[in-house]
């Protein structure tokens, strides 16, 4: 088991894989976990270089799925894209 859990949002992953870096992540954490709904914006992004990075990355780049939905509702009252409030599971 990893010694932390590293949890990110769509920003890094579209950031990095657009400059082809997106294993800057793997090198420093190991594996990250993605919520689904970050998943499914990166993956939204027909023909990205993202979305090929993304799905190259599957064995270190875990996607999961929110299941404590009680949490989400900490989250800021200003609207946000659907992959922001999905950290909490």
């Amino acid at each position: 088991m990893p010694d932390r859990i590293v949890v990110t949002n769509s920003t890094p992953v579209i950031a990095l894989s657009s400059i082809y870096r997106l294993e800057l992540l793997k090198d420093l954490y190991g594996e990250i976990i993605i919520p689904k709904a970050v998943h499914d914006e990166v993956m939204a992004k027909k023909d990205s270089v993202s979305q090929l990075a993304l799905v190259q990355a599957n064995d270190w780049i875990i996607t999961k799925t929110v299941i404590n939905s009680q949490l989400q509702g900490l989250c800021p009252q200003e609207p946000l894209p659907p992959s922001q409030p999905s950290a909490p599971w």
